[in-house]
């Protein structure tokens, strides 16, 4: 990767514009070379490395190993690990740290508040029970859905994860009624969360605003 990638790329690059691009070559190395220092010291072979993996040593270590998604990028396009696995890039979405009680506080509010609107809902809890960012979330198909009975499992990167009832009911709800902004979306959308086009997701950035 750092010979046949990285120092290709900034030599090519140095050869057009007279400039290497050296730093951002060595902290993409930097990141590979942890991300594969934690992969092996939790005992998984690199092409077993998981999306939920993945996510937790992003969301859990410095903001600098997020380059480490280069690296991903060009392991998944040789099959070396499953394409699924490549982190979303950096964003521009509001965002914002909250404490463990005020986190505890407004899952309660999730999920017992009805005059709050079931999108709203449903995403707040995905992102406060889950991690999943709204640039995910607006991805989620209704075929991402399963109902079986009371059970309701809804997939997750890889994974499909049984929801626990109150948000279980939620997601039925966007499956069978697709409320949106006090509009009703086409029943046909493929979307959970249809936005406004026909055919189209809502905006991740629309949605990060309404549940931050």
């Amino acid at each position: 990767y750092a010979t046949w990638h990285v120092l290709r790329r900034r030599r090519q690059r140095a050869a057009r514009t007279g400039s290497s691009g050296a730093t951002s070559a060595r902290r993409n190395i930097r990141a590979a070379i942890a991300l594969l220092e934690w992969v092996r010291h939790h005992g998984r072979p690199f092409a077993e490395v998981t999306q939920a993996a993945i996510d937790l040593w992003v969301t859990t270590s410095p903001p600098g190993r997020r380059c480490a998604r280069a690296f991903l990028s060009w392991a998944a396009a040789r099959k070396l690990v499953p394409r699924g696995t490549v982190p979303a890039g950096p964003h521009q979405l509001p965002s914002s740290t909250i404490t463990a009680s005020h986190l505890q506080a407004c899952v309660h509010r999730l999920a017992t508040d009805s005059s709050i609107a079931a999108v709203e809902r449903t995403a707040g809890l995905l992102v406060a029970l889950y991690g999943q960012p709204a640039t995910r979330l607006v991805r989620l198909r209704v075929d991402h859905v399963t109902i079986n009975g009371n059970q309701v499992t809804l997939r997750l990167g890889r994974h499909h994860v049984e929801l626990p009832p109150v948000l279980a009911g939620l997601v039925v709800e966007l499956v069978t009624d697709r409320p949106l902004r006090g509009l009703s979306a086409p029943a046909v959308s493929p979307w959970l969360f249809p936005g406004g086009h026909p055919g189209r997701p809502l905006t991740a950035k629309w949605l990060a605003a309404r549940i931050t």
